[in-house]
């Protein structure tokens, strides 16, 4: 009797252990059927809604703020720059506005040198020698007439002096090569060794330094030298007094 019994007891267990190694989807009713009541687990925000991305990162270095354009002014308005071209009493627009001057106190009797000169404005000149006899100086008492060779020209907006001693114009090489001229622009009437000037009628161009780049017209006369000559001694033009 207890065989049949023990058979009919392990029929009664096999169906429940192969129910419970089926494992079913607990989403599902026992028909297969989906339940109404199965959700997904909320896994929180995706990417999608993480909140603003790089795009609206804020404004970039295109909305950096207004560009400092006024940064004060620069060296292009530097102010008025240097008119005077040379120093105090050397300005000038043509050569007639300047004069010979020794640079001394004295210079040699009272004319300047190939070695003591300087040239300024004719309307500077007493100021010129205030400023060159500042210091008391006994000069000698002695008179000589100028060098006639010593000139003043306008270069540059400057009262420059030019030794024709030692300039190209009076360079020759025999006497045919040398003429008179007087030592200012427009010079006429009667001319002494105080005025003449014999250059090389070829070289150079003294009646620029004379008159300017324009020179002005000229009143309807010529210079007078008498028995002056022009003659070439030892390579230079010279004049000569009989």
């Amino acid at each position: 009797m207890r065989a049949p019994l023990l058979v009919a007891c392990l029929l009664s267990i096999v169906p429940s252990v192969m129910a419970c190694g089926d494992d079913p989807d607990p989403r599902t009713t026992s028909d297969g059927a989906a339940s109404d009541s199965a959700t997904l687990p909320e896994t929180g925000p995706g990417p999608s809604d993480l909140g603003p991305g790089p795009a609206d990162a804020g404004p970039g270095p295109a909305d950096a703020g207004p560009v400092p354009l006024d940064a004060g002014p620069g060296q292009i308005d530097a102010g008025p720059g240097p008119v005077d071209s040379g120093p105090t009493g050397t300005r000038c627009l043509q050569p007639s506005d300047c004069v010979i001057l020794p640079a001394s106190c004295c210079g040699r009797c009272g004319v300047a040198t190939p070695d003591d000169i300087v040239a300024v404005h004719r309307n500077d000149v007493d100021d010129n020698r205030s400023m060159a006899c500042a210091d008391p100086v006994a000069c000698p008492e002695c008179a000589a007439p100028p060098d006639p060779y010593l000139i003043a020209t306008c270069v540059a907006g400057a009262c420059v002096p030019v030794n024709l001693h030692v300039d190209p114009s009076t360079e020759c090489a025999s006497t045919d090569d040398c003429t008179l001229i007087t030592n200012e622009c427009c010079g006429c009437g009667e001319v002494g060794l105080d005025r003449a000037v014999a250059i090389n009628r070829t070289m150079g161009s003294v009646g620029r330094l004379l008159c300017g780049e324009m020179p002005p017209p000229c009143p309807p006369c010529v210079p007078v030298f008498g028995d002056l000559r022009a003659e070439c001694t030892m390579g230079r033009c010279a004049v000569v007094d009989p």
